[in-house]
């Protein structure tokens, strides 16, 4: 999130990474693209909570055929229990898609949401890179030929990863 004003909380844009892979071996490197989601105050937020279903958001079928044919989108996540879903963003409805079903909209712009047992973030100024502390590499971090999107390609790791 990146935020209005400095260390106020209370407003800010919302960015999803999209995982670019360099390479697989010693738990896997990539380039991190941002695509922003949207901007938003807590006031926004709650009003649209109090009142927004998911399907005030998103026109939603499992019908590939209908997906297709009528200009969904595919995707997979852990939010849509690892299935494919074809999903639209109901017009006016980006900033509820962007805050209130976060990972499906993510998902929908083009954002990486294949990790899995995240466990911690740090950012290195010296090397510029980011380090992501994983506790295990499997299931939607390994190659999926099923999945919609597939941009994680990892080898499996019982133990994590950095």
């Amino acid at each position: 999130m990146w935020l209005t004003k400095e260390k106020d909380l209370s407003a800010g844009t919302l960015y999803a990474a999209k995982w670019v892979q360099t390479r697989t071996e010693n738990g896997g490197s990539a380039n991190l693209e941002w695509i922003k989601l949207g901007h938003a105050t807590d006031k926004e937020i709650q009003r649209l909570a109090e009142k927004t279903k998911f399907s005030d958001i998103f026109d939603a079928t499992d019908d590939a055929v209908k997906g297709k044919a009528e200009g969904y989108k595919a995707i997979k996540t852990a939010a849509n229990g690892e299935k494919v879903e074809w999903v639209k963003v109901k017009p006016g409805m980006g900033t509820a898609a962007a805050f209130l079903k976060t990972h499906r909209y993510a998902a929908n712009l083009g954002a990486t949401v294949q990790f899995n047992k995240m466990e911690g973030l740090d950012f290195n100024e010296k090397d510029k890179k980011v380090y992501v502390a994983i506790s295990y590499q499997e299931k939607t971090m390994l190659a999926d030929p099923t999945a919609p999107a597939d941009g994680i390609h990892l080898s499996k790791i019982s133990a994590g990863g950095v």
